[in-house]
């Protein structure tokens, strides 16, 4: 076996730093616990258990699931451990799953792999010492596409249903009707609903991959590899679109009812309840994926009436939030990752978290900033 296609722990053992004692030595544990394919837990220092104090512990900590990027094809899990370093001490157990790469598999069998992934991390995350009710989604890149399809897709699943059991047009030549307009995705093979998420924030991300094709290809992605990476259905797996197949679902809807929860609303957008916050991030010097796909998805979310905000790094490129800026100790990201965690799960945990704080090791400077410029 290989580390390859197991999912990372950090911060199992971890004490947050504003728990530790003045006299105790500060406990930089970045736990690395590695799943059996998709499914498994082994753990490097515990042979294959959780630790006593993960067991025992009586305050879990929030989880953030970290999706690396690298086009489909050369994605790896430690494109996460920057985030992950700086994260444990401040209270944050972090997972990073890896998912299998084109041309092993295509997108739609990473978007199984991601959907797994969320699955097992909301099964297994107590026994690490994790809250499966404080569970945040964080991706990059391509990270930042499939986490999106799969949340979409969950919405897609849920809506169908609730269509289904309250809504008599659909039944009949209506609901063939609706099918044929709208060429649904298969639904996903996993329990948790998308609300079972508290947040998800998606960045430096390609959301519409069929306008994304002369991009592709310039920068040296063949359209004939884009298509088979895609199962030939690009639009399939193209964020923008499934919003839009939420929209549609969304409109056949007629009104917002208790069976997810809520009560009857005139002007209440279902996608609100079935879908967790988005927080779209982009830097405005990407020139991988152009900053303006970013403001276009976060208008596309927010005209479907999904909760959503976005925010732009000026003059950051597309690798900035993971590498450049954390190796120059420029941390505007990870504390944005943070603070997202706090508002998302502020009313879930049994303490309150504490403000992002630059001064601890793990933000200090690891590179000097001429050699990154140089790496630029």
């Amino acid at each position: 076996r290989t580390s390859r296609h197991f999912l990372d722990v950090y911060g199992s053992r971890t004490t947050p730093r504003h728990q530790q004692s003045s006299t105790s030595a500060a406990v930089s544990d970045d736990t690395h616990a590695r799943t059996g394919r998709r499914c498994s837990v082994d753990s490097f220092s515990n042979n294959g258990e959780p630790s006593d104090a993960a067991r025992g512990r009586e305050s879990s900590k929030p989880v953030v699931v970290f999706l690396t990027g690298g086009a489909w094809i050369i994605g790896y899990k430690m494109w996460g451990a920057f985030l992950a370093r700086v994260l444990v001490p401040h209270g944050v157990l972090v997972m990073i799953p890896d998912y299998r790469n084109f041309p092993t598999v295509t997108v739609g069998d990473m978007v199984l792999d991601v959907d797994a992934s969320i699955q097992w991390t909301l099964d297994n995350c107590r026994a690490y010492g994790g809250d499966p009710n404080r569970v945040v989604v964080v991706g990059q890149s391509a990270g930042a596409h499939l986490g999106s399809c799969v949340l979409l897709r969950k919405a897609i699943d849920e809506l169908k249903q609730f269509a289904g059991r309250n809504h008599a047009p659909l039944s009949g030549s209506s609901a063939s009707s609706l099918e044929s307009t709208i060429e649904m995705p298969p639904p996903l093979r996993t329990k948790y609903k998308a609300r079972d998420i508290k947040g998800f924030m998606a960045a430096s991300g390609p959301y519409n991959v069929v306008a994304m094709q002369d991009i592709f290809h310039k920068h040296g992605l063949d359209r004939n590899i884009v298509s088979a990476m895609f199962g030939n259905r690009l639009d399939r797996h193209s964020p923008t679109h499934l919003v839009e197949d939420c929209s549609s679902l969304q409109a056949d809807t007629r009104t917002c009812t208790s069976s997810l929860g809520g009560e009857d609303t005139d002007n209440c957008s279902l996608l609100s309840q079935v879908l967790p916050p988005f927080y779209i991030v982009h830097g405005t010097a990407d020139k991988t994926v152009p900053y303006s796909g970013a403001i276009e998805y976060a208008t596309c979310l927010s005209n479907a009436g999904i909760r959503v905000s976005s925010k732009c790094y000026e003059d950051w490129s597309h690798t900035d939030p993971i590498i450049e800026s954390p190796m120059m100790g420029d941390h505007i990201f990870h504390s944005d990752v943070y603070d997202f965690v706090r508002k998302c799960t502020e009313d879930g945990g049994d303490e309150v978290m504490v403000p992002f704080d630059e001064t601890l090791p793990a933000c200090k400077p690891i590179c000097l900033s001429p050699l990154v410029s140089l790496g630029r």
